[in-house]
């Protein structure tokens, strides 16, 4: 379950989430009102936006395909930037669209923008500095998980 509450003051919290995943990952849009983050289900992970503010319970599956995405952020941009799982032993990042109005969509889908790792080994948990010019995510091109920091360059 995911829950809301004010900074310091544990006791005062409303529940986010009424799904039976274990979700985790929760990342803000820019404007405060809506998260994204990731739902582990019995078929793989799903990514999940909900609106928060005002909150509301209805969530919207808007990427699953079998578990190939994780590790869901928003980025300053507006868009969606998830951890692509592209074989066993491959992951790389990637910038995908929300809908303009995706709480009001028929059949809200994120829209694949670009690639943004192109390495053989896994990258992941993208985080996207507050002016969108650097990009630091968790990568084993060294070979151990070490933190790097990049400019992203998208290749749609």
């Amino acid at each position: 379950m995911l829950y809301l509450n004010t900074f310091g003051n544990p006791e005062e919290k409303s529940q986010v989430t009424h799904n039976v995943y274990g979700n985790y990952g929760a990342a803000w849009n820019p404007d405060k009102t809506a998260i994204v983050y990731n739902s582990m289900t019995s078929e793989g992970n799903k990514i999940t936006v909900q609106r928060v503010v005002p909150l509301r319970f209805k969530e919207l599956t808007v990427y699953f395909n079998k578990g190939e995405a994780s590790g869901p952020f928003w980025g300053p941009d507006g868009d969606i930037y998830l951890t692509m799982h592209v074989s066993k032993r491959n992951s790389d990042i990637f910038r995908f669209a929300l809908p303009e109005k995706p709480f009001k969509a028929e059949k809200p889908a994120l829209k694949k923008v670009g690639r943004l790792t192109f390495n053989s080994t896994v990258e992941s948990e993208v985080q996207l500095f507050p002016d969108g010019k650097k990009m630091v995510y968790i990568s084993d091109q060294t070979g151990a998980p070490r933190l790097l920091a990049a400019q992203p360059h998208l290749v749609a």
